[in-house]
């Protein structure tokens, strides 16, 4: 068991560390489109067009990218920390959520047998 624990920690940071590597090379496909617009070659009039254009695809799609790159990982790395990691040390030993204590008047209690029952 111990093993393959350690193999299932290792493919789950494998897996973080692919999604930092397609978000660089998301990086460097957005610069090229836009590199390649800034570059095209063509008539006066098409020119300003182009680099508007370059730079339209350059802002909105590095702003994409940041936003994937600061979410993803991020709720990656809390859901091996709480999945995996928490599950193991933490260890209930209070009493059971109980709240406010009301009766019932809209649900069956048929899950929780010491609540009254309904009306």
């Amino acid at each position: 068991m111990g093993i393959m624990e350690i193999v299932s920690h290792i493919l789950s940071y494998t897996r973080l560390i692919g999604i930092l590597l397609a978000s660089v090379i998301l990086a460097v496909i957005f610069n090229v489109i836009a590199a390649g617009l800034f570059h095209r070659s063509g008539s006066l009039l098409a020119t300003p067009l182009f680099i508007v254009l370059g730079l339209i695809v350059l802002l909105v799609g590095q702003s994409f990218n940041t936003i994937l790159g600061v979410f993803e990982p991020g709720i990656q790395g809390a859901r091996l920390i709480f999945v995996e990691h928490f599950s193991k040390y933490y260890h209930g030993n209070g009493r059971g959520f109980t709240p406010l204590r009301s009766n019932r008047q809209y649900t069956d209690p048929t899950d929780d047998p010491s609540a009254p029952a309904a009306p």
